[in-house]
């Protein structure tokens, strides 16, 4: 069965390029030596309840572009909206597709992230919807003749417009390998119980293992050993990790 939201939509954004990206005279007097403009764009989507702040939000950058106020990034990037006009109000007391937020920073070690341009607002309610991936070029201008170039598109969030898989039921070629992995695990369990356990009956037994750097990486290597001269090893479907332990494996 089908999951995705009928009644969500997908927002394609593209930062072309920044132009005329030069540091503020506060910025210059405070680290003469910070002459080099390091720019990156930041994007977030937000909803907002009445009365309070951002109700829900997601928010990611552009990489980080050294370069002397002219910057091509061309990255492409997708949110997934609410389907809500102005006058609608869903659950939770939210109404709108919400708000994209725009804004050009410069990098900053010391002073910390500084933006160039204030921010720029996009109301979404204002998007029209296409059935194609149709983009509409839109261009932010702030001070000392500096500009944002972007391309936006919104449109319906179907199975053919999403990026990835989104169904209640797993994956086809997951099944099959779930499947000869049963067998294995039917073999082990049967082997550590001292009985035959019936096909339906095997547990599905997840093995997790954390983040850590190197001491998850040397702690996972003696814990799975372990696993594999016990015979537990065996009786797992799935094993999951994280940083320092997806070294291992």
């Amino acid at each position: 069965p089908d999951i995705v939201d009928k009644n969500a939509l997908r927002l394609d954004v593209t930062v072309k390029s920044g132009r005329n990206l030069k540091l503020r005279w506060w910025q210059r007097m405070i680290d003469p030596f910070h002459m080099r403009v390091d720019a990156f764009v930041s994007l977030e989507t937000s909803r907002h309840a009445f009365g309070y702040e951002a109700f829900s939000s997601e928010r990611t950058t552009t990489i980080l572009a050294d370069d002397n106020g002219n910057v091509e990034w061309a990255q492409g990037f997708s949110f997934v909206v609410p389907d809500g006009s102005e006058s609608e109000t869903g659950s939770g007391g939210h109404s709108g597709r919400g708000i994209l937020t725009l804004a050009v920073y410069d990098r900053h070690t010391i002073l910390g992230d500084k933006d160039f341009s204030g921010k720029f607002e996009v109301n979404i309610d204002k998007l029209t919807v296409t059935k194609e991936k149709t983009f509409q070029k839109q261009i932010f201008h702030f001070g000392n003749n500096g500009s944002l170039s972007t391309e936006i598109c919104l449109r319906k969030l179907t199975e053919e417009t999403i990026d990835m898989r989104l169904r209640k039921d797993l994956n086809p070629q997951e099944v099959e390998v779930v499947a000869k992995r049963k067998k294995i695990c039917r073999n082990a369990i049967s082997k550590l119980l001292g009985k035959d356990i019936l096909p339906d009956k095997v547990p599905v037994v997840s093995i997790v293992a954390s983040g850590g750097g190197f001491r998850t990486m040397t702690a996972i290597t003696g814990s799975v050993q372990g696993l594999k001269e016990t015979g537990l090893l065996d009786c797992a479907t799935y094993f999951a990790s994280l940083s320092g332990s997806t070294w291992y494996l």
